[in-house]
């Protein structure tokens, strides 16, 4: 069994190197498509990331990664396989209001009351 503290841990580590890389976008995760289990896990533990895939695209915002954890002597304890992050980009503002010069171009509007 996995202890979600550790898990937790060795995908920060994809954050941690987002943020050095992507000029301080935040991603957020959403998806892993696999994890495998090879062994028990170490008092120590190292963690290795590599970029999975360009497939997915740049124009999504979306980036997959291959995350290992390692023993101190570099055996493969686990493997996350395509772990899924998204670009967490502002929203675009809303548009802006017309001026006072095209709102005097406007029709008037007026509104009856039936009674």
């Amino acid at each position: 069994m996995l202890h979600p503290c550790l898990i937790d841990g060795a995908l920060q580590t994809v954050v941690a190197l987002l943020a050095a890389d992507e000029g301080g976008v935040p991603h957020l995760p959403f998806a892993i498509d696999e994890i495998e289990i090879f062994g028990s896990l170490t008092p120590r533990c190292h963690v290795l990331v590599e970029r999975s895939s360009d497939i997915v695209g740049a124009s999504t915002g979306i980036l997959q990664f291959n995350v290992h954890i390692l023993s101190e002597s570099g055996e493969t304890l686990v493997k996350i396989t395509n772990f899924y992050v998204r670009a967490l980009v502002p929203p675009t503002p809303p548009p802006m209001p017309p001026s006072s010069d095209a709102m005097k171009e406007r029709a008037p509007l007026s509104l009856a009351m039936n009674s």
